[in-house]
């Protein structure tokens, strides 16, 4: 399952620190409500969501820990890493799941962040439920 710019129906990059972030919305067919695999369901059928890193910056020990989700509601921690370096990369391509009790015409956030043994980086994009 890859995701296409050609497909996308919103979102865009931008640089927090030394990481590259991607946040979009895109169009897919194969996310449904009741997918039979789990990384293709979806709360609004045929959107697929991406968040995605590239590093950037020098290589650098220590823990980081990568997160994303549907604001509000809260990121999950997805993945750690003891060391990073140039050209490293991570981020998610999955269904979009709305946080509980949302309706349509809420306002809510695709969010991505790294948790670096400094500071956190990251940022949301936001758009509106259906």
């Amino acid at each position: 399952m890859t995701a296409s710019l050609r497909q996308a129906l919103g979102g865009g990059q931008f640089q927090s620190g030394p990481f590259l972030f991607c946040l979009f919305l895109y169009a897919d067919p194969a996310f449904q409500p009741n997918a039979n695999h789990p990384s293709r369901m979806t709360d609004v059928p045929g959107v697929g969501s991406a968040a995605l890193w590239v590093y950037q910056g020098s290589e650098v020990g220590g823990r980081f820990a990568e997160s994303h989700g549907v604001l509000p509601g809260g990121t999950q921690p997805r993945a750690g890493y003891d060391r990073i370096r140039p050209g490293d990369w991570g981020g998610r391509f999955g269904g979009l799941v709305l946080p509980k009790g949302s309706r349509p015409g809420d306002r809510v956030h695709l969010a991505i962040r790294m948790s670096a043994p400094v500071e956190t980086y990251g940022g949301q994009i936001s758009f509106s439920e259906p």
